[in-house]
């Protein structure tokens, strides 16, 4: 055996990433001797750990035989939704096409300004408990991502809070001290429920009273001449909502934290913010926040020399995909001018992220701010990791800070 049975356990519980973070001696021993790696009787069953770019590129991009369905992350619960990400050809491609144009870059340049005014309040407000301890994540990270999604889908702005709070409790759903006596399914059941309603009324205001916007484009879309149904509307509220702000808020915690503690790499981006597009891709590779997806075959097929039986769950280890030798020189060197840098942070193929551009414009605009504005910074303590196998990012990240005015 390659990893010891503790290290493949690791690798699927949501409390070892918690307590310990990401287990990267254990994936850079899957890519040098075992890459697509069988676990037996791991967290909620039987996986293949697949490690290295190039399986999973391969698998990304062959929906012909890798199936997103049923279930796409290890223990998820889907609550009955079908959802874009568990979607398969040919509803996939149908159901993504009604979203896409939305995404492109030049339809979400709109979404600048907006951000702009949302990141500049924050740190306004940060600025007011200058020498102050508080919470980075929870008071900054966290805010810009959830309200810049939740204007783009409509919801009113008196609610922006809420669906912070709402969306942090379902990413958090397995953590026992969020999800508390009532249980992970019963959270998420009431999280998922709140923030459909918000946005129901959304799409019933859409509907009597059409806008050039992309709720609009929902409620008026049509696939095989068919409306899209309320529970697929519902579904697609979900996975924006979630999914929308979840790399953004993670990447910027995690990528203030890692620049801490590369002073010199830091000091180079100040000066010269230039290199800012280059060091959010190598934060993205570098932190990966993304961990993993699952793919099922539904032919046997061979995957990095090993027979994998139909049926039988593939687990995509991005973190891992991100680090390999074979594609990156140094790969665990942090190097914000790395050219190039074909990480795999949102995915790749038909599946890649449909999100991925509006996040890289979320976190240009967040951390432009952040290097012109902040004076000074220390962490107080250590931050305190997210309680889940599937995302990374902190759920506290105590810092003492000093915000001097916008210019």
């Amino acid at each position: 055996m390659t990893i010891t049975r503790e290290e493949e356990l690791w690798l699927l519980d949501p409390a070892q990433y918690h307590a310990r973070g990401y287990p990267w001696d254990a994936w850079a021993k899957l890519r040098r001797d075992d890459p697509v790696h069988r676990i037996e009787q791991g967290f909620g069953g039987d996986f293949w750990a697949v490690t290295r770019h190039a399986d999973i590129v391969a698998c990304e991009t062959n929906p012909d035989v890798f199936k997103n369905g049923p279930a796409l992350t290890i223990g998820a619960e889907t609550g009955g939704f079908r959802m874009l990400v568990n979607l398969d050809p040919p509803e996939h491609p149908q159901h993504r096409a009604v979203a896409n144009p939305w995404f492109m870059p030049r339809s979400i340049e709109w979404v600048r300004q907006l951000a702009e005014e949302i990141v500049t309040e924050t740190f306004d407000r940060a600025m007011e408990r200058n020498g102050e301890v508080i919470d980075f994540q929870e008071d900054v990270a966290n805010l810009v991502p959830t309200a810049v999604i939740s204007a783009y889908l409509g919801a009113p702005r008196e609610m922006w809070p809420k669906i912070v709070e709402w969306t942090n409790q379902i990413i958090n759903a397995n953590d026992p001290s969020v999800a508390g006596d009532q249980g992970t399914a019963a959270l998420l059941m009431q999280a998922t429920g709140a923030i459909m309603q918000v946005h129901g009324a959304t799409f019933a205001d859409r509907r009597a009273n059409p806008k050039d916007d992309l709720m609009t484009a929902l409620v008026q879309a049509e696939i095989d001449g068919k409306p899209l149904t309320d529970i697929e509307l519902a579904s697609w509220g979900i996975i924006l909502t979630t999914a929308g702000h979840e790399t953004s808020q993670s990447t910027f915690g995690m990528g203030v934290h890692t620049l801490l503690q590369h002073p010199d790499q830091l000091a180079r981006l100040k000066a010269d913010p230039s290199l800012l597009p280059r060091a959010i891709d190598e934060m993205l590779r570098y932190l990966s926040p993304a961990i993993h997806f699952l793919r099922t075959p539904d032919r046997d097929v061979e995957v990095g020399g090993k027979t994998i039986r139909a049926g039988e769950h593939m687990i995509m280890f991005y973190p891992s995909a991100n680090r390999d030798e074979e594609v990156f020189e140094n790969p665990d060197s942090f190097d914000i001018e790395r050219n190039p840098n074909r990480h795999l942070a949102f995915g790749c193929g038909p599946h890649v992220c449909i999100g991925m551009h509006l996040a890289k414009l979320e976190l240009r605009v967040m951390f432009e701010e952040f290097l012109a504005r902040v004076e000074e910074i220390e962490p107080v303590g250590e931050p305190e990791r997210v309680f889940t196998n599937s995302t990374g990012g902190f759920k506290r990240f105590p810092v003492r800070m000093r915000v001097k005015p916008k210019a």
